[in-house]
């Protein structure tokens, strides 16, 4: 049963002795509770962090988008130094919470431009896998009106290419995702297919993508 602390309670003033009374007056104990208290929102795993969730009487820490290299992936040796010392202190890794994709979202919208009433997000961005540039795509429709985004991604070295186009310019303008999906996939030496507010496609040839992103542009100029 896993519980935070509220985002602004001084949690640096709480001692092992008033952490369980602190928890009761929350009322997240239960009768009789198999409760784990574990540290968390902290990307590093620095002496000063374990001996604080030590100092607690914390079995476990939870790190915040963690301090280990690699922006698209994490490489096993990477994530596996990353850990060493937490384990030697004795505390256990209760997760990692990655807000990567958070912090991409958020720059995309700082870059998203506005023409001809066509908010138009066209990036080429890094992810781990499609399905991230599609969860994100959808994301962005929830939040902006008259949307048109192609989202762009080298993934291990196969081209992705996602297209999310808002109901209103496919009734305004007669974009369909679907059918520009088919156009412009040939650039990548690929294929795929969709919807006409939601289409992807893969292919062979990340060196086609900055071409899809100069016809994507082109489209709503």
């Amino acid at each position: 049963w896993p519980c935070r602390f509220d985002p602004g309670h001084p949690l640096h003033s709480i001692t092992q002795d008033s952490l369980y009374p602190y928890l009761q007056s929350r009322r997240v104990m239960m009768a009789n509770p198999k409760m784990r208290v574990a540290v968390g929102q902290h990307p590093g795993n620095d002496k000063e962090y374990l001996d604080f969730a030590l100092q607690l009487g914390c079995e476990g820490a939870s790190f915040q988008t963690p301090d280990i290299k690699g922006d698209v992936k994490w490489d096993t040796v990477d994530i596996n130094t990353f850990l060493a010392p937490v384990h030697a202190a004795g505390v256990k890794v209760e997760s990692f919470e990655n807000t990567q994709l958070g912090n991409l979202k958020e720059y995309l919208l700082k870059s998203m431009k506005s023409s001809n009433g066509i908010n138009s997000i066209i990036q080429i961005i890094q992810v781990s896998n499609a399905g991230h540039a599609k969860d994100l795509a959808f994301q962005l429709k929830e939040e902006v009106e008259n949307l048109f985004c192609v989202l762009l991604a080298d993934i291990e070295g196969k081209p992705s290419i996602s297209i999310m186009i808002s109901d209103s310019l496919i009734r305004e303008k007669g974009y369909n995702a679907g059918n520009l999906i088919r156009d412009w996939a040939k650039e990548v030496r690929g294929g795929g297919g969709g919807q006409p507010f939601f289409a992807q496609a893969g292919g062979a040839d990340v060196s086609g993508l900055p071409k899809v992103k100069i016809l994507a542009e082109a489209l709503i100029s």
